[in-house]
């Protein structure tokens, strides 16, 4: 499992706009022949595993087919009104949302149709695409984010692994803002590492513990646990 936090350096604030072509990336077909579908004699395959996940959205279009460009529009503008209903006593922030994505290990495909739940939810999905999504709710709550402010939550399946891709707003209602942009990524090993082990979630192998003794130690400490 890998956490990664995606934040491009830019001189202009985000806009609107932006956030919709992410949303329409995410979304989208793409060109694939090793994977043809015909969509108007086309050959395309779709990134998504399951239907996107939303929370506090509303959902006016599905995700593929003839209306995606629309959705991608509408989902952005909700998201962008509730951030500057956040702001209200202060400016925009130059990054108003963050993309954060959640890689599963290949071997992960199989446990994610039952993985071990020792969190007790309770809702219990046979979905790969819901419980992979759930997962990725778990690492958020673990990096601190409040789960009040809208959010976009996509699995895709279109490479050797399972990913989540999290598209989340930062400012919060009380005119705070989840300083989630700041963590390191020894930070994010370490979530990575917690959930890897509650979802008995295929092992990380010995030379990714060997290059740093500190996550090293986390996961021999996250073992003993259980003994």
């Amino acid at each position: 499992m890998f956490v990664k936090i995606i934040n491009f350096r830019r001189i202009e604030p985000r806009k609107k706009t932006d956030l919709t072509r992410l949303l329409l990336y995410l979304f989208k077909v793409k060109d694939d022949p090793q994977k043809a579908t015909l969509l108007n004699n086309q050959a395309v395959a779709s990134r998504l595993l399951g239907p996107p996940l939303l929370l506090h959205l509303v959902m006016t279009h599905q995700a593929w087919g003839d209306h995606v460009e629309d959705l991608a529009h509408d989902l952005s503008s909700q998201m962008h009104r509730y951030a500057l209903a956040a702001c209200v006593n202060c400016d925009l922030p130059h990054t108003w949302y963050t993309h954060i994505v959640l890689s599963f290990h290949r071997l992960d495909g199989v446990k994610l149709e039952a993985p071990q739940d020792r969190l007790k939810h309770r809702n219990s999905y046979k979905s790969r695409s819901m419980n992979a999504m759930r997962i990725c709710i778990d690492m958020l709550k673990a990096l601190g984010c409040s789960l009040t402010q809208p959010m976009v939550l996509v699995a895709h399946a279109d490479r050797r692994h399972i990913h989540v891709h999290a598209v989340v707003i930062l400012p919060v209602k009380d005119g705070t803002q989840w300083d989630v942009l700041n963590f390191s990524r020894n930070f994010l090993y370490e979530i990575a590492l917690i959930n890897k082990k509650t979802f008995e979630l295929t092992q990380p192998s010995k030379r990714m513990l060997a290059r740093n003794v500190k996550i090293k130690k986390l996961w021999e400490d996250l073992v003993a646990l259980d003994t």
